[in-house]
């Protein structure tokens, strides 16, 4: 018995990276599908960072795209073209990018009947922090991918995957805070009866994508 629980014992650690190399195996080919549609999208402060990441990992790279500056921060390209006709432009401009599906964030703001004053705090909001949250998703996404690219490396070298893990993470550290604060201030922008409405709302609207 003891020699079986010993064997038990010393298979668990391996039974752990192994279920860990799976979880990744499944969430990075998500990610990279998602990076190679909207890498070109990303601003100018942070395609240095990605390029540098894909340059490590040996992906090619596609020529970036600058972001045109006439345009407002709203999430338009979030929106499908049937959705952006639903919409005005003031709405689609109170959105702040990167947090939940633009078109379920401006139903939830019609619902909440919002003076005319918090939709320009709304849009401020929005304008002040821009791109700087998607373009977090996307370097998430390229080191997710230059991750993947370390662990299948015919130079595998363990030490090169714990650096990839340790960026990721601060990656990840750094989107959730920033997140946090976004919502943080739109919940101040809200009275205390908006904000139980808008978790409810919102809510319905992630239960149906359809709408």
């Amino acid at each position: 018995m003891k020699e079986t629980d010993n064997r038990r014992l010393s298979l668990e650690p391996a039974r752990e990276i192994r279920n860990s190399l799976i979880l990744v195996l499944l969430i990075v080919p998500v990610c990279a599908v998602s990076w190679s549609l909207r890498a070109a999208a990303a601003p100018p402060g942070n395609q240095a960072r990605m390029k540098e990441v894909l340059r490590q990992s040996g992906q090619p790279q596609r020529p970036a795209r600058p972001l045109r500056q006439d345009l407002p921060p709203a999430p338009r390209q979030g929106l499908k073209r049937a959705a952006v006709r639903q919409f005005t432009e003031d709405e689609i401009r109170m959105v702040p990018r990167g947090i939940v599906r633009p078109d379920a964030m401006i139903r939830t703001f019609r619902r909440l009947e919002l003076s005319e004053e918090q939709r320009a705090k709304l849009r401020e909001l929005a304008r002040h922090y821009g791109n700087r949250l998607p373009a977090l998703n996307q370097l998430q996404m390229a080191q997710n991918m230059a991750l993947e690219e370390a662990i299948y490396s015919p130079d595998f070298d363990p030490q090169v995957v714990e650096q990839k893990v340790n960026e990721l993470a601060a990656t990840q550290a750094e989107r959730l805070k920033l997140q946090t604060r976004i919502m943080l201030e739109l919940r101040q922008i809200l009275t205390p009866e908006q904000v139980l409405k808008f978790r409810e709302y919102l809510e319905e609207e992630r239960r149906n994508p359809l709408r």
